[in-house]
């Protein structure tokens, strides 16, 4: 076979002889190696000269066959045009690294920012896992707070009647919940000891009321201080993701126009694929609003510094008082004389990877009369609405929710890149495939036991997502030179005919798929992720979002969506209870089970007032 390869003519593009079965095109190699153009008319030429030519792999149509196609092209792979290859990488990947780009980092020093850029690229798992596991400290540090305040330190604070534009109750709750919450940088035993310190204090019998009024008032201070430290990107973030979706909205429609046409300047098949990789990433926008929200310190020493102040104003307003507060971890360092800044890292201060972080459940702290009355009596809604919300509570630390936000874009690209033709399964699921899976083996590699504090698990977790960003990116980065541009990837390795993007088979497939089935799943899954995901997060953990999310000047970022709910629930609320209670009396007079009885699943009171009719909070 060497020397007939040798003896081959290059194959002619442009040809005077007539040529027919008895006289066929010529066994003949092209230069240009595997391209869309050149293959086609080299096709084109056998076909029309004799359909029965071995080259054709069927007389119906005219395409080569994996053999031919080979003997012509080679069997390696090549170049995509480098035009072509810089088009799509600011059609399709750059608008995705505008979003990495503007990720919140912590500004602990520029091994901490590079630290987490790698840690995003390397093991979304893991980053996304902990930031829903830093909602969910936060959450629980909040609810504490609530809690304690609205029972028995209710008399600390001070609600006029009628009750604020702005409530005193949230703004106190929100300020002790960030104090604790910047403690946890260094640990939440560090947090919980904060916390110990002032309930104690304010819950203690033989502390006038006096103090701990004057207390509340140094926290609330502190409170709006960390408030002010506290760089939210809220807003930019989520018009990056607009720009975002309009930029893949435009490139969708840039591309159909671009591919119509006797001589289209850009191949739909490749563009589809070239989405199929980019939908790997889709985990970034999920990524970037959670980060957003919970935000990042304006400096290092910011927190550190208002923190020793709050402990200060203590102990000068409080001078008798013996203050178990934290301390230790706001002296210099001996290594590198800032406030012990290697415990802040890996014990919290990079909200990302939180090594050092408690992975116990995360349930109801607090019965409320909602679900004790789910508990004693169960029915049939009881029961869907017990399985409903057990099945939706995401689990402190559990990584199954972030695998869910990561396999979602996995699955859309293996879609996308399985419905171009050649349908079916090929070399390129297989780089789908070993893209997700090196994210599953990053985020299984953060479980080694390193043990508490472990110096050495800072680097080593440095250096094992750096070796997995440069592995996954260096993957996207040969697809988009053209490591797929080859024969086998568009013959299922010579199992169908050369699915060239000219034939009219092929190209009417492409056309409709383009403008319908395949923007269809990538906007599909970016609403899971920009929308649903986000979402589901928020409303499980919307203290811990009210926390970060909080003013300095007592003010509230959502008091109309307050007021709305509050007066939806004054007004039209009972619209939704009547309509539960006939839905429940329907299903028990189908089961032919008891009617009338009183529904245990939307209690009519809760302390004696109807919960559509509970003030609402207007702090946020």
């Amino acid at each position: 076979m060497s020397g007939l390869v040798e003896t081959l003519v290059e194959c002619p593009l442009n040809i005077n002889t007539t040529y027919d079965c008895a006289n066929p095109y010529p066994n003949c190699t092209s230069s240009l190696g595997f391209q869309f153009s050149s293959l086609w008319i080299i096709s084109q030429n056998i076909y029309n000269a004799c359909p029965t030519d071995w080259r054709i792999a069927d007389p119906q149509v005219d395409a080569l066959s994996d053999a031919a196609c080979q003997e012509i092209a080679g069997s390696g792979w090549t170049y995509y045009p480098g035009a072509d290859i810089w088009a799509r990488l600011t059609t399709w990947k750059f608008p995705l690294l505008q979003l990495v780009a503007i990720f919140p980092r912590p500004p602990l020093s520029f091994r901490t920012e590079a630290f987490v850029l790698f840690h995003l690229l390397g093991n979304p798992v893991g980053t996304i896992k902990d930031l829903i596991l830093k909602f969910a400290t936060c959450q629980s540090r909040a609810e504490f707070w609530e809690h304690h305040l609205s029972r028995e330190l209710k008399d600390l604070v001070d609600e006029p009647e009628p009750k604020p534009r702005y409530s005193n109750l949230a703004r106190k709750w929100k300020a002790l919940a960030i104090i604790t919450d910047s403690y946890d940088e260094w640990g939440t035993d560090k947090g919980d000891a904060a916390r110990d310190f002032l309930f104690e204090r304010l819950n203690s019998t033989d502390i006038p009321d006096s103090d701990k009024i004057k207390l509340l008032a140094i926290c609330q201070k502190t409170g709006n201080a960390l408030a002010a430290d506290r760089t939210t990107k809220f807003f930019p973030v989520i018009v990056a993701q607009g720009l975002f979706i309009g930029t893949v909205a435009i490139a969708f429609g840039r591309t159909e126009s671009a591919a119509a046409g006797l001589n289209p300047t850009t191949f739909i098949n490749i563009e589809a694929h070239s989405i199929a990789f980019t939908a790997l990433y889709f985990w970034v926008i999920p990524a970037v609003f959670l980060a957003s929200v919970i935000g990042v310190s304006q400096t290092e020493n910011a927190i550190p510094r208002i923190v020793q102040r709050f402990q200060s104003d203590i102990r000068n307003a409080f001078p008798r008082w013996t203050s178990s507060l934290p301390n230790d971890h706001l002296t210099e360092d001996d290594v590198e004389g800032r406030p012990d800044a290697a415990l802040r890292e890996r014990s919290g201060g990079i909200y990302t990877w939180q090594p050092t972080q408690a992975r116990s459940t995360v349930g109801v702290l607090y019965p409320t009369p909602h679900s004790a009355s789910i508990a004693t009596t169960p029915n049939l809604f009881a029961i869907i609405s017990s399985a409903t919300i057990k099945l939706f509570t995401l689990r402190r630390g559990s990584p199954v929710f972030a695998l869910i936000l990561v396999a979602v874009g996995t699955i859309t690209g293996l879609l996308i890149s399985y419905l171009v033709p050649p349908v079916g399964f090929e070399a390129r699921h297989i780089a789908e495939l070993l893209i997700y899976e090196t994210w599953l083996l990053s985020a299984l590699l953060d479980y080694l036991p390193f043990g508490t504090h472990h110096r050495a698990q800072f680097w080593l977790t440095f250096g094992k997502d750096l070796l997995a960003t440069v592995a996954t990116m260096g993957g996207i980065i040969a697809t988009q030179v053209g490591v797929f541009n080859r024969c086998g990837s568009y013959t299922l390795w010579g199992k169908v005919p050369l699915q060239l993007p000219e034939v009219v088979s092929v190209a009417g497939t492409l056309v409709h798929r383009i403008a319908t089935v395949y923007p269809a799943l990538a906007f599909l899954a970016v609403g899971l992720q920009l929308v649903v995901f986000p979402a589901w997060i928020v409303v499980q953990y919307h203290q811990a979002v009210r926390v970060f999310l909080q003013r300095d000047d007592n003010a509230s970022n959502f008091a109309a969506w307050h007021a709305v709910c509050a007066d939806w629930a004054r007004s039209d609320g009972w619209w939704l209870r009547r309509g539960w209670f006939w839905a429940e009396a329907s299903v028990r007079r189908g089961l032919g089970g008891r009617v009338g009885a009183k529904s245990p699943i939307w209690p009519r009171t809760v302390s004696g007032t109807d919960p559509l009719l509970r003030t609402h909070s207007l702090s946020a």
